[in-house]
């Protein structure tokens, strides 16, 4: 399945929060961080989303507000979000292994 990153900016905070709230995310999965929590400076948040071709056509209308990475920066921070998830996957193995 296809992934795509975004990039919101500070002030699009809140529209990302009542975006993502929505049962189309829900159901499709999505991960949302600020860029403390990946390692980052700056006060934007990032949205991690996997999902089929036809969610991100569908839904391509409430996402353009928020700047999809591309190339590099792409890679970049679907490596960080990637780590995180697996960082937590480790982490719960562990105390139910």
């Amino acid at each position: 399945m296809p992934v795509k990153v975004y990039k919101i900016k500070s002030e699009d905070s809140q529209k990302a929060n009542q975006v993502t709230r929505e049962d189309a995310f829900a159901r499709n999965g999505y991960i949302l961080r600020d860029s403390q929590s990946l390692g980052i400076d700056g006060d934007e948040k990032y949205l991690y989303i996997e999902g089929p071709e036809n969610f991100f056509e569908e839904q391509e209308e409430k996402l353009t507000d928020f700047e999809e990475l591309e190339g590099s920066d792409k890679k970049e921070i679907q490596e960080l979000f990637e780590k995180d998830e697996e960082n937590v996957a480790s982490g719960v193995g562990s105390i139910f292994g």
